[in-house]
């Protein structure tokens, strides 16, 4: 918490540090019923384009090598005193040449970002309402929460973060038939929103089989176009069932059919301490990151439609903590409530795209 600084450079996958192959893909997704489904593709979707989804296996433990390269490859993309020649010329001496193409290779320095919009949370209480509203409801992907409205007990800031909190209670929302689940889903829809920039959130995520948190965003023309055709960026989901995951997907609609292309991020406890789940999006592609390490890459042109491109159009901004559900998938009871911690949300343009 504190001041807001300037995020890191972009950091492309490291050599030695993490390894790609291609992963199935989950349960579909489609318009059902009215509600939006959001969830993964078929298996055999996936199969037929060839494998859209890369998955990025963090090592655990590291071998004594690859550890020391990763305190290395940390410091050299910290902001420092030293001029970037005399890093390099250290980076060299101790042996990083084969990965300094790579490390040098694509981003935004961080000089070059603007900080336009924030919430810290640093006050009590209600979320500000001058920055989110809340989804209402039973909303999407069979999910078995209902979303709370201005809810303390699911919603609420308190010690530097936002909370936002699924229980196991009796409840019964107003002119609603009694509840099981209750969450909440903050939104920043017809409040802010955004056409390129680094979106960054620093995050504690809940845990157990069930939970179903994410950080995402929806094109701001959803309520004339529909989805998947406003374009959907998955900043970070993560499902309890899967404890080790970290997903970033961006959907889209190609030849009026749903199509996807996400990345997932195998790595250790992710739940057990805050993480900053981040995306850098220009007019050319859409880079999704999981502290400093960029795990997944998707060209935007990849959801080109003639002259219109989702991802070339401004979105709104989603936090939520679903449960069970479509992807979620069975739920256990002993680990409720569950708490999804956010210390911040930031978003950054940069300085050449006013």
């Amino acid at each position: 918490m504190g001041i807001p600084h300037f995020p890191p450079r972009s950091n492309p996958v490291l050599g030695g540090e993490a390894v790609a192959n291609r992963a199935e893909i989950g349960p579909a997704e489609k318009m059902a019923d009215g509600h939006l489904v959001r969830g993964r593709e078929t298996e055999a979707d996936g199969k037929q384009r060839n494998g859209s989804r890369r998955q990025v296996r963090a090592r655990q433990p590291l071998a004594l090598g690859i550890r020391s390269r990763m305190k290395l490859t940390s410091w050299f993309h910290r902001r420092s005193f030293f001029p970037f020649a005399s890093r390099l010329r250290a980076w060299m001496m101790l042996g990083g040449t084969t990965t300094l193409f790579i490390l040098t290779a694509n981003g935004v320095d961080a000089k070059d970002w603007q900080l336009v919009w924030a919430d810290e949370f640093n006050y009590q209480g209600q979320p500000d309402p001058a920055k989110w509203s809340y989804e209402e409801g039973f909303v999407r992907n069979h999910e078995s929460q209902y979303y709370t409205r201005s809810r303390l007990e699911n919603a609420r800031v308190e010690n530097g973060n936002l909370v936002i909190e699924c229980r196991k209670e009796p409840f019964t929302p107003p002119n609603h038939a009694p509840v099981a689940y209750t969450a909440a889903s903050l939104t920043t829809q017809n409040q802010a929103n955004w056409q390129y920039g680094r979106i960054e959130v620093r995050a504690q995520l809940p845990q157990g089989q069930g939970v179903w948190p994410a950080i995402w965003m929806l094109g701001t023309n959803i309520t004339k176009v529909g989805w998947p055709a406003c374009g959907e960026i998955d900043i970070m989901e993560f499902v309890g069932k899967e404890p080790r995951g970290i997903h970033g997907t961006l959907h889209y609609a190609v030849a009026g059919k749903h199509d996807s292309d996400g990345g997932a991020l195998q790595t250790n406890q992710p739940f057990a301490a805050f993480h900053t789940y981040a995306l850098e999006w220009t007019p050319e592609r859409i880079d999704f990151f999981f502290d400093a390490l960029k795990y997944h890459s998707v060209a935007l042109a990849k959801a080109d439609q003639g002259a219109g491109n989702p991802f070339r159009a401004p979105h709104y901004l989603i936090l939520n903590f679903a449960l069970g559900g479509a992807w979620g998938g069975p739920i256990d009871d002993a680990v409720l409530p569950q708490k999804f911690l956010i210390d911040y949300v930031r978003v950054y343009r940069a300085a050449d795209l006013k």
